[in-house]
C-alpha cells in the first residue's frame, strides 16, 4: 500500500469517478478522510489517499504517535520504486488518477513529481511496490541494526519482506 496525503480529497474523488476508478474502502471523520483505490485501477497497489485536518496530523497512527517521533533529525520517505511490467503506461496511468503532470521518461523507466518526493517506475515481470528511498539521521547505525537482524544489507539498501529501503541520511 502506499498512502499519499491531498489537500483537498473532494477534488480528487470526483477525478477518480470520472476516471472509473473504484474505491475498496474509504472513511470520513471529523479530523481526517480517506480513499482506497481498486490496484486493477492503478496498478501495483492500494493507492490511499487521505486528507487529514489538521495537515500535520495522522489519525491512523494513533493516539500517542508523537511521543514515539525521534528528535534526532529528519525522517522522511522521499522516493517510491513502483516495478511494472510497462512502467511507462502505469506512470501515465498514475499521474493520470493522482492529478499531476505527465510522467518523465528516460529508456524503459519513468518518474513523476510528488510533493518533496517522487515515485519512480521501474521494468519488471511483476507489478508490486519494490522499494522506498528514506532520509534518516543516522545511516550507518541503522545500517548496523539491519545487520545484527541478519537483514539483508547491499550497499546502502536494506531488504524486508521484499522490500527495498535505501536509506539517505538527513
Amino acid at each position: 500500500m502506499l498512502i499519499l496525503q491531498t489537500q483537498d480529497l473532494a477534488r480528487d474523488r470526483t477525478r477518480f469517478k470520472e476516471l472509473g476508478v473504484r474505491t475498496v474502502w474509504e472513511a470520513t471523520h471529523e479530523d481526517i478522510s480517506a480513499v482506497h483505490l481498486h490496484p486493477k485501477d492503478i496498478g501495483a497497489a492500494i493507492v490511499s489517499v487521505d486528507q487529514p485536518i489538521p495537515p500535520e496530523s495522522w489519525r491512523w497512527a494513533g493516539p500517542d504517535w508523537r511521543e514515539q517521533v525521534s528528535h534526532d533529525g529528519a525522517q522522511q520517505v522521499i522516493d517510491c520504486t513502483i516495478a511494472a511490467r510497462d512502467p511507462i503506461a502505469m506512470a501515465e496511468r498514475w499521474a493520470q488518477v493522482l492529478g499531476t503532470d505527465l510522467p518523465v521518461k528516460a529508456n524503459q523507466a519513468a518518474q513523476i513529481a510528488i510533493q518533496d518526493g517522487e515515485l519512480q517506475f521501474a521494468t519488471s515481470s511483476t507489478d508490486v511496490i519494490a522499494g522506498f528511498g528514506l532520509r534518516i539521521p543516522n545511516v550507518h547505525a541503522a545500517l548496523g541494526a539491519a545487520k545484527q537482524y541478519s537483514l539483508p544489507v547491499t550497499g546502502n539498501a536494506v531488504t524486508i519482506c521484499g522490500t527495498r529501503f535505501t536509506l539517505n541520511d538527513a
